[in-house]
């Protein structure tokens, strides 16, 4: 009885762990010839979300200040300073959300009320000319108590930051 218990408890755990979607990486736009760069613009965050309650509108806010904070602490790693403004290179990020349904990932599975996230990081010249783009996707399909989209924002959005600044 004691090594069926245990068997339970380890199923429901990797259950839950593997409720959040792995987070996937791709190049939109390759990096090609852009030198040495010294010093970038880092310009707000555009966060938007399917939702538009009260509640989620507050959680865009956070992600914003998330994904400057993330950006400036990958981009700084690299060695690369960030302006506030008129820089040469300008990095622009963008977040698209979908929180779905906690209730409906908990109660009923199987995909309903599940959630997305979409990160897209670009690197735009003094045009606006997009020379380098990496985007990152993560979805919430379940997980202990319906899942916790915050902590798949947090993960994919610093995923996002990090693999982008190593191109640089």
């Amino acid at each position: 009885m004691n090594a069926r218990f245990r068997l339970l408890v380890l199923l429901l755990a990797l259950a839950a762990l593997g409720a959040c979607g792995r987070i996937h990486s791709r190049v939109v736009v390759a990096p090609e010839k852009l030198g040495v760069i010294e010093q970038v613009a880092l310009l707000p965050a555009e966060v938007s979300s399917r939702e538009q309650t009260n509640e989620a509108l507050a959680l865009n806010a956070e992600w914003q200040t998330l994904a400057q904070q993330e950006l400036e602490a990958a981009i700084g790693s690299r060695g690369i300073k960030i302006a506030r403004r008129d820089a040469k290179n300008r990095v622009v990020a963008r977040i698209e959300v979908i929180y779905g349904n906690r209730a409906l990932r908990y109660f009923v599975g199987f995909g309903a009320g599940s959630g997305h996230l979409a990160v897209t990081v670009e690197l735009r010249d003094a045009r606006g000319k997009v020379r380098y783009a990496t985007s990152a996707e993560a979805d919430l399909a379940g997980g202990l108590w319906g899942g916790d989209m915050s902590e798949v924002v947090r993960t994919t959005v610093r995923a996002a930051a990090e693999d982008f600044a190593t191109r640089l």
